[in-house]
């Protein structure tokens, strides 16, 4: 119980302001290709999330979460999953979309294909990525994720302890705001719906409004660690 309490003050955010987190990083597909993170917040938004697809319990309820926010987000009119949500579709007069993508944190297990039909399973918008340890690292390290493999058992599995917090990346690569645990299905739809909104209404060649709920601005610490299961 201690330790749980202790690991959620660790999640608290930190900061205010214009947040340095999030990057570029270049992961596989289910395919086997080479995917840059700009290809995924083209013309679109990219929803992020970091996880394992043999996570007992956190990674499944988070997935499921995040999926029925983007069925509410669909209902609404916008895009979810490529290619709905690309700069061509923005072309054709679509909406600005919303492409989720999962990335495994546990590359020693998860090969991208894994990784992409255990996110499908809980939306078809999904993308799955992965790639080798030190290039799953790199991006969950731009995003200040935290994560530590535990203890292997007898029959060889183990958990891996992590952050659970979902990213939401603007066209421009930029990070826009953050979602925790705690934030539910439909406040989450209606904060990016709400992001969406702001971007359709900024200014030409001008930065969207800023955010006006919590989570926009703010950063979560770069230490901030919840057991997954």
């Amino acid at each position: 119980m201690e330790k749980r309490a202790k690991l959620t003050r660790l999640a608290a955010p930190t900061t205010t302001g214009k947040a340095t987190l999030g990057g570029p990083f270049t992961l596989t597909s289910a395919a086997g290709t080479p995917v840059d993170s700009s290809s995924l917040h083209d013309g679109a938004f990219m929803l992020l999330y970091f996880g394992f697809t043999a996570c007992p319990d956190v990674c499944p309820e988070e997935m499921t979460k995040i999926s029925t926010a983007l069925v509410s987000l669909a209902q609404r009119g916008v895009p979810v999953g490529a290619p709905a949500g690309t700069a061509a579709a923005a072309a054709a007069g679509a909406k600005v979309g919303v492409n989720p993508v999962f990335v495994t944190i546990d590359a020693e297990r998860d090969s991208p294909a894994r990784s992409d039909e255990y996110a499908k399973a809980f939306h078809p918008g999904w993308v799955g990525l992965g790639g080798t340890v030190d290039e799953t690292t790199a991006a969950a390290k731009a995003y200040r994720v935290y994560f530590a493999k535990g203890e292997i058992e007898a029959d060889g599995g183990y958990n891996v302890d992590h952050s659970i917090i979902t990213y939401l990346v603007n066209p421009e690569g930029e990070f826009e705001e953050f979602y925790g645990k705690n934030v539910g299905a439909a406040e989450m739809a209606a904060r990016m719906d709400a992001a969406l909104g702001r971007w359709r209404a900024r200014p030409a060649g001008g930065a969207p409004a800023p955010a006006g709920g919590a989570g926009g601005g703010v950063t979560p610490a770069a230490s901030a660690a919840t057991p997954a299961a």
